[in-house]
């Protein structure tokens, strides 16, 4: 767990993170050896901090992309109706996993 100032972006308190698991997988500690891909949602975005981890860590890299919620429609066709709710395949899976194997707060 890592715990940081409210003024650090998420892909650079995830750099963080992710650069002591580097560690200890140099180390040989054998720290998430099954890990292999990551699903994120848009807050990690960015082609410097993705090629990172895919080159240091190994691991494939998918941004979970938000349901647009504006579509383009003309004058005489009546838009889709938009859902309520929609549900996020893979969001928060991740967090999900972390939690139970004991690495994040149950309070998240």
């Amino acid at each position: 767990m890592l715990v940081h100032a409210a003024d650090v972006g998420e892909r650079e308190g995830a750099r963080w993170l992710l650069e002591s698991v580097l560690v200890a997988k140099q180390a040989g500690r054998g720290c998430f050896e099954r890990l292999q891909h990551l699903w994120l949602d848009a807050g990690y975005q960015g082609k410097e901090w993705l090629a990172w981890v895919e080159s240091a860590l190994g691991w494939t890299v998918e941004i979970v992309r938000k349901p647009r919620r504006w579509v383009w429609c003309p004058a005489d066709v009546e838009p889709p109706p938009m859902p309520a709710f929609t549900v996020l395949k893979r969001r928060s899976r991740g967090r999900k996993d972390l939690r139970l194997a004991g690495h994040l707060p149950a309070f998240e």
